[in-house]
């Protein structure tokens, strides 16, 4: 694929297209993650894991395999991994 930016061509090879496109589709999934968190989660949950990288990602990652991998339907699936990324995050900031 060819992209031009500021004048400069660019040839993309698949590879890198895919990687590009799983990139963006990554931060979609964690937009939509952080946008319902609230919707799903008790306050203190939400205050707690809100800015937690390492939960969003776990959310995000989930919210991919339930949607595309189990064909959810995609607020259910959306729900599910924001509760089971929350589940699986506090035990183990509770080991701590």
């Amino acid at each position: 694929m060819k992209i031009i930016r500021d004048k400069k061509e660019f040839t993309l090879t698949e590879q890198e297209l895919l990687n590009a496109y799983l990139e963006q589709q990554e931060l979609f999934d964690k937009k939509e993650i952080t946008d319902s968190m609230e919707d799903y989660l008790s306050m203190e949950l939400y205050d707690l894991l809100k800015d937690n990288k390492e939960y969003l990602y776990d959310a995000t990652q989930l919210y991919r395999k339930y949607y595309q991998n189990y064909q959810m339907e995609k607020e259910f699936a959306l729900k599910e991994a924001i509760v089971d990324a929350a589940a699986i995050f506090l035990p183990k900031k509770n080991d701590d």
